[in-house]
């Protein structure tokens, strides 16, 4: 995903190695999808494509956004890549930093009527609802996730009365 200057768009990158260059990418279709300022998070052989927001025409659209997710499937000895945006609940919030969180889900921050939030979910992949977490101390959209030494980090996002915030949960 990503944005062109008036709308989302629904490109896969990737850096090659062999070529240092970026293209686009022949390993993964299109997302279905227009899509900017989402998460992707690996979990069990898929890429899922969290959060994020919809431009179109130079207007947001703070609508929620299905998680997207990239089923590997063998077909005739060789792999063969879709996005499919059902199999997974849309995550309770938008515009959320999203990581794998010892192969569940883990969504922070976000967006939720008409306001920046401190809520933290985790995805129960086997129930497929999101549980709740202890929230974050202070509000913040689109942050960024990531497990360390058992503890869920949150860096950055932006709130109404501060930027650039970091934070840690115990985990």
């Amino acid at each position: 995903g990503g944005y062109n200057g008036s709308n989302s768009i629904p490109l896969v990158t990737e850096y090659c190695l062999d070529t240092n260059q970026w293209v686009q990418s022949a390993h993964y279709p299109h997302l279905p999808s227009r899509i900017q300022q989402a998460d992707p998070v690996k979990i069990k052989g898929g890429v899922h494509v969290v959060g994020g927001w919809v431009v179109v025409d130079r207007k947001l659209s703070l609508r929620p956004t299905s998680i997207i997710t990239c089923e590997i499937k063998p077909e005739n000895g060789e792999k063969l890549k879709t996005w499919r945006a059902d199999i997974l609940p849309s995550p309770p919030n938008i515009v959320i930093g999203a990581c794998n969180l010892f192969g569940s889900v883990a969504v922070a921050g976000g967006w939720k009527d008409g306001k920046c939030v401190s809520d933290v979910f985790v995805l129960d992949l086997e129930s497929l609802e999101w549980l709740r977490l202890p929230s974050l101390k202070t509000t913040c959209c689109a942050p960024s996730l990531v497990v360390f030494k058992h503890n869920l980090l949150v860096f950055g996002g932006s709130n109404l009365q501060r930027s650039y915030i970091s934070q840690k949960l115990e985990i």
